[in-house]
């Protein structure tokens, strides 16, 4: 069996937020969030952050795609700041994060 000490500096997790809509359901909106990697002594420090808060420290990027336009949204503090306003997008994003630095456990839980 083999054990990789080292991580790349950031991972990929999927993130799908429902949006409400004028027909009473949702629309599924998707895309991918790029994540820095925290270490075990971060974990709980960021534990106590908000959703806001935790996004601000540890989101570096996405790939996502204008679902009007179909091009490439780019990351920067002015369309973050944008998608963060369409609850429940902050709650989703972050839940992103933590399903993946918890993943292994929570499957087998």
């Amino acid at each position: 069996m083999a054990f990789k000490r080292t991580t790349s500096k950031t991972f990929r997790a999927d993130v799908k937020v429902p949006v409400a809509n004028e027909a009473g359901g949702y629309d599924m909106q998707t895309f991918t969030a790029v994540w820095e990697h925290a270490t075990t002594r971060e974990l709980d420090d960021l534990r106590q952050l908000t959703n806001a808060q935790l996004i601000e420290r540890k989101l570096k990027g996405w790939d996502m795609e204008d679902a009007d336009t179909h091009e490439q949204v780019p990351f920067n503090q002015d369309t973050l700041a944008a998608a963060l306003l369409i609850p429940p997008t902050p709650m989703y994003l972050a839940s992103s994060f933590w399903e993946q630095v918890n993943g292994a456990r929570a499957k087998n839980s």
